[in-house]
């Protein structure tokens, strides 16, 4: 049963706690067919599990936010599939020390920003990822490299 059904909804900010999404509970919003902008926000003193699954966001999500949630996995191989995503934000909610992208690879991104992902050595990214990205913010997080196979023309800011 998805979290929201509502078709109308474009912009969505949501606040959660902790327990929110966990076990078996998933948090679906891919019946929200106009919902453009997502921005999921847990409380920063509680750990908020997040399991990231393809069919929980719709397909027509342009922009995504995530603060203070953590994810169990590399969020990336999901994420990389929403096919109209041209913003994609990261703060504080991987503790894992790789993420791996595919040659498919958010096919509409332009801008993503990586903050406080204070165990990510390794972004790995295959030939063809990200063709359309243009800007990177990188904060807080202590990567040995940045991948060679991201555009030649991206802005680090």
């Amino acid at each position: 049963m998805p979290f929201v059904e509502s078709p109308s909804i474009k912009h969505l900010d949501l606040k959660i706690g902790v327990g929110f999404v966990t076990g078996d509970s998933k948090m679906l919003l891919s019946e929200c067919s106009s919902l453009h902008i997502l921005h999921i926000d847990a409380h920063k003193d509680l750990q908020t599990y997040i399991p990231i699954q393809v069919d929980m966001f719709p397909c027509n999500l342009v922009k995504l936010g995530f603060w203070y949630c953590i994810f169990e996995e590399d969020p990336m191989p999901v994420l990389e599939k929403l096919p109209k995503l041209t913003w994609l934000e990261l703060h504080i909610c991987y503790q894992g020390s790789e993420i791996n992208c595919s040659a498919n690879a958010f096919p509409e991104l332009t801008y993503i920003a990586l903050d406080g992902l204070f165990s990510l050595k390794y972004w790995h990214v295959a030939r063809g990822g990200f063709p359309k990205l243009s800007d990177i913010e990188i904060y807080n997080v202590p990567l040995v490299k940045i991948p060679n196979a991201l555009p030649p023309n991206v802005a680090f800011k």
